[in-house]
């Protein structure tokens, strides 16, 4: 009997000076990093790449104009248009985005950007084409509102972002008789939908 036992206490696992079970957890369950605290980034197992070209480009085409009044100045009141074109992986002929917007606005009195010619009050009306078929995420959604003043300066047209008191120029812009013109474009990797390619 003893010689049948010998076999088995041979493999049997060494007693665990911890205190615990002796068992390691699954090996699916096992912590990664405990040490540290750091997880493992696995897109990165096996010498991946981490600056790999994006999935998909979008250009981004915004210009609009504002028409102040009275004619000639000082000015309190302007109406204008915005247009947004989104065009995703270089394709011309047929915009992923479309958007069109007329502005209204009147001349702020206080709080308007140091050192800016004049700012506004500027509020957004969608007039034609679908927001939701757009990526850019700061897009103006109808009837919001936004304060802009224009920088002779720095050619620019500023905004006060999301009420922080913080001015960004967010437009390049040129001043001419009464009207303002505006524009901005950029380029950048997104993951489009698999509908939109």
């Amino acid at each position: 009997m003893l010689a049948l036992l010998y076999p088995l206490l041979a493999c049997a696992p060494a007693a665990d000076d911890t205190g615990g079970g002796g068992e390691l957890p699954p090996e699916e369950e096992a912590p990664i990093s405990a040490d540290t605290g750091f997880t493992i980034d696995t897109g990165l197992a096996g010498g991946g790449v981490t600056d790999e070209e994006p999935a998909d480009t979008l250009s981004i085409l915004q210009e609009g104009s504002w028409l102040m009044t009275p004619l000639g100045g000082p000015y309190t009141a302007m109406t204008g248009e915005l247009q947004c074109l989104e065009i995703l992986n270089g394709d011309t002929l047929e915009p992923s985005c479309a958007l069109s917007w007329s502005l209204t606005g009147e001349l702020l009195g206080e709080g308007g950007c140091a050192g800016c010619l004049f700012t506004f009050d500027v509020s957004f009306y969608l007039s034609d084409g679908v927001a939701e078929d757009c990526y850019d995420p700061e897009l103006p959604q109808s009837g919001e509102r936004w304060l802009l003043g224009y920088d002779e300066a720095a050619g620019a047209l500023l905004r006060e972002y999301e009420g922080t008191g913080v001015w960004i120029p967010w437009y390049s812009a040129s001043l001419s008789g009464d009207t303002l013109s505006f524009s901005w474009s950029a380029t950048v990797g997104i993951t489009a939908d698999e509908e939109a390619r």
